[in-house]
């Protein structure tokens, strides 16, 4: 009877209903679990049913040594669609179905322990004397379904907490105990259940903090996917850290509700040192964050603009071509960068920097000056103007700290075969002291090893953190198109390590033409987070480069939005995976709608309609509840559900996405404060940022204005920084400052843009 009763529980853990080890067509020619592998867990499964615990814990222990870093695919929850598909590593995926063996045949859990609990406590307590965060966090990877498992999460939170990442301390302690989310409750204690932050709750139900309480305080829930079971350790000294790795991230409001929480589930933390130390924590940053919360508006004319190089398409070819074409692209090339009050913009050729105030050339007041110039014409920068090209040149920079790195060489990034000449790659990285008048450092311009990697090219600049240096790069071979991340040291400019293969397809509506992509790797808290365009987002380890999770989505078809002028695989390459608490929220170029993934797992959490948003090009920001996109039009998305709020403006048909909008934006915007900066071809439209609330449904409200044809400009990429409004329009440079203002929103319900009343 034992063994039958068994068998009837792991047949629970690995049936399609609870998504385990579920098989789908692999993304890209990642490192998946081979065959063997795929054996050796079916075997696992015959033994456990077998009783031979000993048995089973080998062959657990032999695969997690053999393949721990190759990835399996798992379901995420009984309501996954097949667009989003999720891949972990087989290490990951093992400590999650021990946990639940503690549960289905606890003696096989027991076994594991009885092997592997010495090393484990060895682990945690080396990571523990010398506070070594990567210590804990490779004690978390290989020992989380010991006994020590969740005194390891607990020192990955604490040690994390002490760097100040936040939510790397976050995601580490809402593992220890299921009480710290939100998570659904199922009626089979075994269940993979999604994985809520209490966030959300608190938000949308801010009256009903009791009902809560009580709601997340029972232990009658399945598990979230990498969670610990059965932990010791205080519920309450677990979660009275939840506030303070909220204020870290700036986010006091969160905070406050956090903490209500906490004082609401736990009577004795009201007035213990802990809460004091909290809420004073809170108070003050509270008075920080209101003392720089100042509302500005910018002038009506710009204090001084510069030219830059123009770039056309010409439309016969649907190429990009140099400055004597008479039709113009309505999307501007350039991406300005801002330090130490000065501006620096990737001009094709050149990298030029003015100061913010005067306009006066940098580092050498000739205006004509360059920080740095190639020496290249613009013609052999940009895709050769007498050939198709699939995509539009972005001239960007990044700058941390007094380093400036940028992408040099041509902007293809994947060459019609026949144009690929010399082979190897064309592009290079280079890195600029900026505290040293912009000269370039020694190891640069740095070339892609050309034996092993020369047949890639760098899509856009990389990122830079402490010593080290991020980039995705590219391979194309005939139709298809290969992603990786690499990392090189910023010092010598040798690779450190490179990813495995991300992603591998062709690229959806290419004509046979030279791509011009601009894929950009997004990073927080030591990890990397990556889209191609190519069907996948993954999240990397920084330090070793390994894959931590792969979700592949459903990529767009050939039949585009009839409506749309051009192809939105086109549009929508200039958006990086954008990092809010949780939330890694992703507007692929190949997929027709925005969604929301866990940062720290991959779990989804929502997408947007199919083609409600497809037109997004720009990820701006988040607001309490909603994230700010910007495409053709300009979306409030609900940042909890995925809902769309809001568009302005709005379009000529009743289809989803359909019909032409007016106006229509003219490139990037930007945030300050309460404040969405929006341009168009003619005028920067400024709206609030928290919708107005109406009897029928969220309104947009417009709040300022500002005219761009009297200075005889157009609309363009923005950047706002030190008080100033940065315009890079297609051909010219634009700097507006500020003074201090009060706004008299539109009330709500009249009409948008009817008045704009200012005190």
């Amino acid at each position: 009877m034992r063994f039958l009763v068994c068998q009837a529980l792991l047949l629970l853990l690995i049936s399609p209903g609870l998504g385990w080890a579920q098989r789908g067509a692999v993304p890209a020619d990642i490192p998946e679990l081979e065959t063997s592998g795929r054996i050796t867990l079916q075997q696992i499964d015959q033994l456990i049913g077998a009783q031979s615990w000993d048995a089973a814990v080998d062959e657990i222990l032999r695969l997690a040594d053999t393949s721990g870093d190759r990835l399996i695919q798992i379901d995420l929850d009984p309501n996954t669609t097949e667009s989003l598909q999720r891949w972990v590593p087989v290490r990951d995926y093992l400590n999650d179905r021990l946990m639940r063996w503690g549960l289905a045949a606890p003696e096989v859990l027991s076994h594991y322990r009885q092997r592997i609990d010495s090393l484990a406590a060895t682990a945690v307590e080396a990571a523990a004397t010398q506070k070594d965060l990567s210590q804990a966090d490779r004690a978390v990877r290989e020992f989380l379904a010991s006994s020590h498992g969740d005194v390891a999460l607990r020192l990955q939170a604490d040690l994390a907490i002490d760097r100040g990442w936040a939510q790397r301390g976050r995601d580490a302690l809402v593992r220890i105990d299921s009480r710290l989310q939100a998570t659904g409750v199922g009626e089979n204690p075994v269940a993979m259940v999604p994985a809520v932050a209490w966030n959300p709750l608190l938000v949308r139900y801010p009256e009903s903090v009791a009902a809560i309480a009580e709601q997340v305080s029972r232990d009658d829930r399945g598990l979230s996917f990498g969670s610990y079971r059965g932990t010791a350790l205080p519920l309450l000294e677990l979660a009275a850290r939840l506030p303070y790795c909220s204020v870290l991230q700036g986010d006091i409001p969160r905070a406050e509700r956090e903490l209500e929480l906490v004082q609401t589930m736990f009577e004795a933390f009201a007035d213990s040192p802990a809460e004091q130390t909290l809420r004073r924590a809170i108070a003050m940053a509270k008075e920080e964050s209101s003392a720089s919360d100042a509302t500005v508006r910018f002038a009506e004319f710009p204090i001084w603009t510069t030219p830059l190089h123009r770039i056309d398409r010409d439309p016969t070819l649907d190429s990009v071509g140099g400055s004597s074409g008479a039709a113009g692209s309505r999307r501007s090339s350039y991406f300005p960068a801002v330090w130490n009050g000065r501006v620096f913009v990737h001009d094709v050729n050149r990298i030029v920097g003015f100061d913010l105030r005067t306009g006066a050339g940098w580092p050498i007041e000739d205006s004509n000056a360059a920080v740095f110039d190639t020496g290249q014409p613009p013609e052999e920068i940009l895709p050769p103007a007498a050939l198709p090209a699939s995509g539009w040149p972005r001239f960007t920079l990044n700058v941390v700290g007094d380093r400036m790195v940028a992408r040099l060489g041509p902007a293809v990034t994947g060459w019609l075969p026949v144009m690929r000449k010399p082979p190897g790659s064309a592009s290079s990285v280079a890195v600029f002291d900026l505290d040293g008048e912009g000269r370039l450092l020694g190891a640069y311009p740095k070339s892609l090893d050309a034996d092993e990697l020369g047949d890639y090219e760098i899509e856009a600049p990389p990122m830079l953190v402490g010593d080290r240096i991020f980039c995705g790069i590219t391979r194309r071979a005939g139709s298809l198109y290969t992603s990786r991340v690499l990392c090189i040291d910023l010092r010598s400019g040798q690779r450190l390590w490179i990813s495995p293969e991300l992603a591998v397809g062709p690229m959806p509506n290419q004509p046979p033409a030279n791509r011009v992509s601009h894929a950009t790797v997004a990073y927080r808290e030591g990890m990397l987070f990556y889209h191609a365009n190519l069907g996948t987002v993954s999240a990397i380890d920084a330090q070793t480069g390994k894959i931590r999770w792969l979700v592949r989505y459903e990529r767009g078809s050939a039949n585009d939005n009839p409506y749309r002028d051009e192809p939105f695989v086109d549009d929508r390459d200039l958006s990086p995976v954008l990092l809010d608490a949780e939330l890694a929220i992703v507007a692929a170029a190949d997929c027709d709608r925005v969604f929301a993934l866990d940062s720290a797992t991959g779990q989804t959490l929502w997408t947007s309609g199919p083609e409600l948003a497809e037109d997004v090009e720009c990820l701006l920001g988040t607001t309490a509840t909603h994230v700010i996109a910007s495409g053709d039009r300009l979306y409030w998305i609900d940042k909890f559900t995925g809902r769309v709020d809001a568009v302005f403006a709005g379009g000529s048909t009743s289809l989803a996405a359909g019909g032409s909008s007016q106006p229509r934006t003219a490139g990037r915007g930007a945030i300050a404060g309460n404040r969405i900066f929006w341009p168009t071809d003619d005028v920067i439209l400024v709206f609030d940022a928290v919708l107005a609330d109406t009897d029928t449904r969220p309104a947009v409200r417009m709040v300022d204005r500002i005219d761009l044809l009297p200075s005889d400009l157009r609309g363009g990429n923005l950047l706002i920084r030190d008080g100033y409004l940065i315009l890079a329009s297609p051909d010219r440079l634009a700097v507006f400052d500020s003074r201090e203002f009060k706004v008299a929103t539109i009330a709500p319900g009249s009409p948008i843009g009817e008045t704009l009343k200012h005190e």
